[in-house]
């Protein structure tokens, strides 16, 4: 039976498999940015345990990490970073960093298709 949460093993695999990287050098950096993303997906959907997030979030998950590290490769030689270190929007540049990569994506609406898709999973808190 398969699983109804996300399996973080599995979303390293399918990273290394987009972006073509064979070694097993850079899986614990890789590790750190898949529980940032998760971390921020599961407030973002307003979910308390990032591990029991829907596993068809799992390439929402994928698609957010691989776009960040196109732009942003952490360190990793394996991945061709795209000739621009920021994102340009009218007179607006953005370097992307570690720190809340999700507002910053949004900001320059580099992910809005995956935010749309979030927006699916989100539930309401009752105050």
């Amino acid at each position: 039976m398969a699983s109804t949460f996300i399996n973080k093993d599995e979303i390293l695999r399918k990273i290394k498999l987009l972006l073509n990287i064979k070694s097993d050098d850079y899986d614990e950096k890789l590790k750190y940015l898949i529980d940032l993303i998760t971390d921020e997906v599961s407030i973002y959907i307003n979910y308390k345990d990032s591990d029991k997030l829907p596993v068809k979030l799992e390439n929402i998950i994928v698609d957010i990490c691989t776009k960040y590290l196109k732009v942003n490769n952490l360190g990793i030689e394996d991945i061709a970073i795209s000739d621009t270190k920021s994102i340009k929007r009218g007179d607006t540049a953005i370097e992307f960093n570690t720190s809340n990569i999700l507002t910053t994506m949004k900001s320059v609406g580099y992910i809005e298709q995956e935010l749309k898709l979030l927006n699916h999973f989100k539930r309401i808190k009752m105050r």
